[in-house]
């Protein structure tokens, strides 16, 4: 005897629509997006500059108009007071009308305590507050991978089983959500070297890298070019530089043209990070990764090596980010940073 039953969708029932956009040709309205790059590149500031744009309704890079609406941050990277906030200023964000997770209340024991978002556990909390705010046009999810749960990110099976019902919550509540990724070190195009599973990338309907500018001899200016674009007519990039201001915090200035036809995979070859910036990955790696909790270090010595990070290069991570290994009776060995960093400080 089978279980269950098949739900069919005649589809003379289905009303055609048009496809909706956040950012016109760039992301759409209701669907995962994603961006993917390595450390020092400007991500985060890539989707402050489009919060800051949606919470004012101000015109896109490219021109388009823009509507005026909500955004909300999932971000355990960034200090808030001295990191998100002055950027936001910088960006001439409205705040009143961006709002950041910054951990989930839970009883346990009879007692409240805080922990990190889990994607995994955690949906329906989002899609109350989705119903409490409709007017929310944006999630930014910054990096998906501190928020995964105990989801296995190389696993195609456990990525899509987090993020297929992620996106429906999307086009339920028209809301964008935008994820934030890194690189991998792995050879091949550009669309195998996010980090993690091709999961990511298969449930995302846009998805860009960002990547150095190898022409400019200043070395400030970056690309924002497509990895994928499922919906969009062109696969067109920008390029941008991070400018300072005068409070001490920058922002994004994006360039008038867009790119069209840009070689992805031989720039992301050519950008390959060096010594420095592959120990900074390492440590955003292994932040995101400790964020929910204690992880036995076997998994992180192999999901490490599945992303390209050596051995070597993890262990100073570890040392770099304070994490201290321990070990519970018969278990295996673990390590936790001293202080949950995702979601902030209570």
């Amino acid at each position: 005897m089978i279980a269950g039953s098949l739900e069919i969708l005649p589809l003379d029932h289905v009303r055609p629509t048009q496809l909706e956009w956040l950012w016109p040709g760039f992301l759409p309205h209701g669907k995962i997006s994603i961006i993917a790059g390595n450390p020092g590149l400007g991500k985060s500031q890539v989707t402050l500059d489009i919060a800051a744009r949606i919470s004012t309704g101000s015109v896109w890079p490219t021109g388009e108009a823009n509507i005026q609406g909500k955004v909300l941050l999932v971000c355990c990277e960034d200090d808030p007071a001295d990191t998100i906030v002055p950027r936001l200023v910088a960006a001439g964000a409205n705040l009143s009308n961006i709002a950041l997770i910054r951990s989930v209340r839970v009883q346990d024991s009879g007692k409240q305590k805080q922990r990190a978002l889990s994607l995994q556990d955690d949906l329906e909390k989002i899609r109350a507050h989705l119903k409490n705010c409709p007017e929310t046009r944006l999630i930014i999810i910054d990096p998906v991978s501190a928020y995964m749960g105990k989801t296995d990110s190389h696993k195609n099976a456990e990525v899509r089983a987090v993020l297929d019902p992620l996106a429906s919550l999307a086009q339920e509540h028209r809301v964008s959500i935008l994820l934030v990724t890194h690189l991998n070190k792995g050879n091949g195009p550009a669309i195998s070297k996010t980090m993690g599973s091709m999961g990511f990338v298969a449930v995302a309907r846009a998805a860009y890298a960002i990547t150095k500018d190898d022409r400019d001899q200043t070395g400030l200016h970056r690309l924002f070019l497509p990895i994928k674009a499922n919906l969009g007519p062109d696969a067109l990039g920008l390029g941008y530089s991070i400018q300072p201001t005068q409070n001490g915090a920058s922002h994004v200035v994006w360039d008038s043209n867009v790119i069209s036809g840009a070689d992805l995979d031989s720039l992301l070859e050519q950008s390959a990070p060096g010594e420095a910036s592959r120990l900074a990955e390492a440590i955003e790696w292994l932040n995101a990764k400790l964020s929910s909790g204690p992880v036995p270090s076997k998994q992180l010595y192999r999901e490490a090596k599945q992303d390209g990070i050596s051995d070597k290069t993890l262990s100073r991570a570890k040392g770099a980010l304070g994490a201290k290994a321990s070990k519970n009776g018969a278990g295996p060995w673990q390590w936790e940073v001293p202080t949950p960093v995702a979601g902030g400080t209570p």
